[in-house]
């Protein structure tokens, strides 16, 4: 893969006796921890303009280690990289599917491409659902930040080349809790209802076989603000009941917009 090393995007570097460092970037003004093979990697990059160079000087310094891990490690970090603004990778990154829609976690290779998915879908008429409609809120980095401090985990669908789906939930910090909410969700309004419902459960089952791999987790939990006494209605709750959600508890006027309205799925 090629790249573009962009010098001086650093303006801070602060390097640990571990190996590690902090790293500070001007284009977002962002702060970056690196481990110490990331911080061998950028160190590799200004003298470099194809990963493969990259890569063979990696595999003679860790012959035990086989080439497609380290290549592996080495473009997710390159990926990290170029998301704060250290270099430009000429290839854009992809991910395709052959076949079934697949659900996937994002990570770092992917906050990309589902940061665009996310805005294209603000700003369509795409089915969503979501808490915070500023496109700022979902760049890049903050889906990275949210996800690396554990305020929220991510999962999108892509059928071929095209993300079809996306959906984030979050763990309350309290350790007895065992709910999870959810805090977004974009669907392409081209699929049909049947082939909605299908993604919205394999996406919320993915999530959750991350998620209860750390904790127990009781049920699945959707806000709804609504103006009226009526219990709220809309395409994509229409399709959530069909998975199993079903209308909790109303919270009278606990926004300035009106009733706070849970709809929940037990597990």
């Amino acid at each position: 893969m090629k790249y573009i090393y962009k010098h001086d995007s650093i303006s801070y570097k602060k390097t640990e006796e571990s190996g590690s460092a902090l790293i500070v970037t001007d284009s977002i003004n962002n702060q970056l921890f690196l481990n110490p093979v990331g911080v061998e990697i950028l160190n590799y990059l200004p003298e470099y303009s194809e990963s493969s160079e990259i890569l063979s000087i990696m595999s003679r310094e860790y012959p035990d280690v086989d080439d497609k891990v380290l290549e592996f490690d080495l473009i997710e970090i390159m990926r990290i990289l170029e998301l704060y603004g250290i270099i430009e990778c000429c290839d854009e990154g992809s991910f395709s599917t052959q076949g079934d829609v697949e659900y996937v976690i994002a990570g770092d290779l992917y906050y990309k491409q589902v940061s665009r998915f996310i805005v294209e879908s603000l700003n369509n008429d795409s089915l969503k659902h979501f808490q915070e409609k500023d496109d700022k809120y979902y760049t890049p980095q903050l889906l990275r930040f949210r996800t690396m401090e554990n305020y929220e985990y991510g999962v999108f669908a892509i059928n071929g080349c095209d993300i079809i789906g996306y959906m984030a939930l979050s763990c309350s910090p309290v350790a007895l809790s065992a709910a999870v909410m959810i805090n977004c969700i974009f669907v392409e309004k081209s699929l049909t209802h049947d082939e909605m419902k299908l993604h919205l459960g394999g996406m919320l089952n993915r999530l959750m076989r991350l998620i209860c791999s750390q904790k127990k987790i009781n049920k699945i939990r959707i806000a709804y603000v609504c103006a009226t006494d009526e219990e709220y209605y809309d395409d994509l709750l229409s399709i959530l009941k069909k998975i199993g959600f079903e209308h909790e508890c109303t919270l009278k006027r606990e926004t300035t917009l009106g009733d706070l309205q849970f709809f929940s799925l037990f597990l």
